[in-house]
């Protein structure tokens, strides 16, 4: 799943911590513009498997992607 922490309804970071707290293990990339230091380490500390800031080449993405399932 690739998230973006602004989401209409709501934080990304909210939404994955909740899936992680149903046991979802579903793999999480984060994706978003959010570039702050304190940002990744949320998001990591919220157990997504990776955390990735936008303008990223489309081949770093497509790169971390394919590392997801390996994290499953």
């Amino acid at each position: 799943m690739i998230l973006d922490v602004r989401l209409p309804d709501g934080s990304g970071f909210d939404f994955c911590r909740q899936m992680r707290q149903m046991r979802l293990r579903q793999p999480i990339l984060i994706l978003t513009a959010r570039r702050e230091e304190a940002d990744k380490i949320i998001g990591l500390a919220m157990e997504a498997d990776n955390y990735l800031t936008k303008l990223c080449s489309l081949s770093e993405l497509l790169a971390r992607v394919r590392t997801l399932p390996r994290r499953a």
